[in-house]
């Protein structure tokens, strides 16, 4: 999630035995707040469940077998802020360095990039939905342009001036690109757009699931994923970084070129 955060060659790829582990060794020592090199903590420290009041890991894509980065989600606890999360990662980790940009912060431990990416109380589970098996959130998020909305980890949002044309109004009546938060409830939001409503770990198992999931909705579109609409600089970066996005625009190739 924070890419290339850190200096290059600080950090590398693992595969997913590795991944798996220094996941498990990360989660286990920010919910028990002890140094990996102690067996307590010493009187006056501050335990994680004082800073976070909740951390999550999100859901892989399935069937991936390396990964440059592992993302944790978080929830500051009250009257807490983001320089206690920065030092009670330099308490717990003692990380080579730490950078922190737009709500994430990334630091390095066993030569591999740490993300914690915080959320507020009231989005945490709209986060877990838009961030969970890869880049799912990112190809719901470019249907729901298409159709004049916006969808991220802050809801689904429509500016005044969407609205109207999508209310049908000619002339202009409220003229604003101010947006309107619509939902942040995930479940609402997949009503809204014709997704399952079913658990998603009992339903995607496979890279193929998870574009089943996307293609469901009525507001799929092959041509929503042709070249044009995929033309600025940031839509084409995402093609060259993410491999399922290129995988699922790609399968659509011959029918919207």
């Amino acid at each position: 999630m924070g890419g290339n955060a850190l200096t290059e060659g600080l950090t590398e790829r693992k595969e997913k035995e590795e991944y798996l582990q220094i996941k498990a060794l990360i989660l286990a020592t920010l919910h028990n707040g002890k140094r990996i090199d102690q067996e307590s903590q010493t009187e006056g420290e501050q335990g994680a469940e004082k800073v976070l009041a909740v951390i999550s890991e999100i859901v892989e894509m399935p069937g991936k077998t390396s990964f440059g980065d592992l993302d944790l989600l978080y929830v500051l606890a009250d009257g807490k802020s983001t320089t206690d999360v920065y030092t009670l990662v330099r308490h717990l980790f003692a990380p080579t360095e730490m950078v922190s940009n737009g709500g994430v912060t990334s630091f390095d431990f066993m030569r591999f990039q740490i993300d914690m990416i915080q959320c507020k109380p009231e989005t945490f589970p709209l986060s877990q939905f838009c961030l969970s098996y890869g880049d799912r959130g990112m190809i719901l998020g470019q249907m729901a342009k298409c159709h004049g909305f916006s969808l991220g980890t802050k809801g689904l949002t429509v500016t005044h001036s969407s609205l109207e044309e999508l209310l049908g109004y000619k002339n202009g009546r409220i003229s604003s690109s101010e947006k309107l938060t619509l939902s942040t409830d995930p479940v609402s939001i997949r009503s809204f757009m014709g997704l399952s409503l079913e658990n998603d770990e009992d339903i995607l198992h496979t890279q193929a699931d998870v574009m089943h999931f996307c293609m469901q909705s009525p507001w799929f579109k092959p041509k929503y994923f042709a070249p044009r609409k995929l033309s600025n600089c940031e839509s084409k970066k995402k093609l060259r970084q993410r491999p399922f996005t290129r995988c699922f625009v790609t399968k659509f190739r011959r029918i919207i070129t």
